[in-house]
């Protein structure tokens, strides 16, 4: 009976960890909330221009499928710091957004349920677009 209130109490201590984890990692979230349409992707995307706004142009930001808020990847104002995949760095370096998953060294992440990655470029252009820049 002894294992098992210490399998409980270990059990408790580490979701009380991860909600921890989720309020810190909350509070780094930027304030703004969108959503990602492409709808006025005939204005076009050009990662060559800069565009800005409160977001840092080369850093990396990223939300779930099931949040608005961007989040930092890194800590990393160059995205090309932190991935390594091959897929995502095409995307990004073309279109400033890329959906999928990373893993912690950069690379290329299952595909269950993928997190929407944009550059703080494109997020910044789509804000001055007035588009809801958050989902896909």
């Amino acid at each position: 009976m002894n294992k098992n209130w210490k399998k409980l109490i270990l059990a408790g201590y580490f979701i009380v960890c991860l909600f921890a984890s989720g309020l810190v990692t909350g509070a780094v979230a930027s304030e703004k909330a969108s959503v990602f349409t492409d709808k006025n992707e005939a204005a076009g995307y050009n990662p060559g221009a800069s565009y800005t706004g409160e977001f840092i142009q080369s850093k990396l930001y990223y939300h779930n499928p099931h949040s608005v808020f961007w989040r930092s990847m890194s800590r990393s104002d160059n995205y090309r710091d932190v991935v390594t995949c091959q897929s995502a760095l095409v995307s990004l370096a073309t279109t400033g957004k890329w959906q999928g998953h990373l893993n912690q060294d950069g690379s290329c992440g299952p595909l269950d349920e993928p997190s929407l990655f944009a550059l703080g470029n494109r997020i910044n252009l789509d804000i001055s677009l007035d588009q809801d820049v958050s989902s896909n």
